[in-house]
């Protein structure tokens, strides 16, 4: 079965039809280079190297950046939380029962 199209399969239970349409790309069976294979296997590891560079070492220079999109993250938190708050507090004094109309 080396071509795309529709095949009838005929198993006990019946019979079947199927569409193949195999992607070249995805149906590849050449063997990996090592060198890509050495990279998989260093990033499973945690030793992913990116231009000579290991991990550890993108990350301690990006670390300032990182720090202060955590400290952005914090303030836009706090601030929808006062938000939702405020919005609470003043519609439970708008839609609360008017005590001086009652008397």
């Amino acid at each position: 079965m080396n071509k795309a199209g529709f095949y009838e399969v005929y198993t006990p239970q019946g019979e079947t039809v199927i569409a193949a349409n195999i992607d070249p790309l995805e149906s590849d069976l050449d063997p990996v280079a090592k060198d890509v294979l050495d990279r998989w296997q260093d990033a499973m590891d945690g030793q992913a190297v990116a231009d000579g560079a290991s991990l550890y070492d993108l990350q301690q220079d990006t670390g300032s950046s990182t720090e202060n999109r955590l400290d952005l993250w914090h303030w836009l938190l706090l601030i929808a939380a006062l938000i939702l708050i405020s919005e609470s507090l003043l519609s439970n004094t708008y839609l609360a029962p008017r005590r001086l109309e009652q008397g």
